[in-house]
């Protein structure tokens, strides 16, 4: 398999991964309200707080948007599996699902590395299909500079734990 191939794999993999990074944000506005919310709660509280708690509920109402249409279009891609395959009820329970790769495999029942082999498989089914190759190709600007800010990242925090090694 040649590098290209590899990247395609890689790029529609994190294309449909992004139902969960979508819920993932969706929980964190939540968990945010919530706490700030908890904080108030009884008080009297000044406008400000009450506008930044609206604030957040309509951050929230346009996440959801964001995870029904990430939902969509992961379901879009994964039609083009071949019904009733277990590579597309593996690819369902992942990235419609959100199971884990336990849940998956207690679920099918099969192994995680042949749970694994098979998702890996419907990947490249799905890269046999010319209109899921051009998502991949329209979504890699996009995945390189996700991949980056991961790089940085990743960087930042390995230089902060050398600075400070008691934490």
């Amino acid at each position: 398999m040649d590098a290209e191939q590899i990247r395609d794999e890689d790029v529609l993999k994190w294309v449909l991964g992004q139902r969960f990074r979508a819920a993932q944000k969706k929980k964190a506005l939540e968990i945010r309200k919530n706490i700030i919310s908890a904080e108030h709660d009884g008080i009297d509280e000044p406008a400000g707080i009450k506008a930044m708690v609206e604030e957040m509920n309509v951050r929230m109402k346009k996440q959801q948007v964001r995870v029904d249409q990430a939902i969509l279009r992961v379901m879009d891609i994964i039609e083009y599996l071949p019904e009733d395959s277990l590579e597309k009820e593996i690819c369902e329970y992942r990235h419609i699902d959100m199971m884990s790769w336990r849940q998956i495999e207690i679920a099918v029942p099969m192994s995680r590395s042949q749970c694994n082999n098979r998702y890996n498989e419907a990947i490249r089914m799905l890269l046999q299909n010319a209109r899921v190759k051009e998502i991949a190709h329209e979504e890699r600007e996009k995945y390189e500079e996700y991949i980056q800010q991961k790089s940085e990242a990743k960087k930042w925090r390995k230089k902060r734990a050398e600075k400070n090694p008691e934490k």
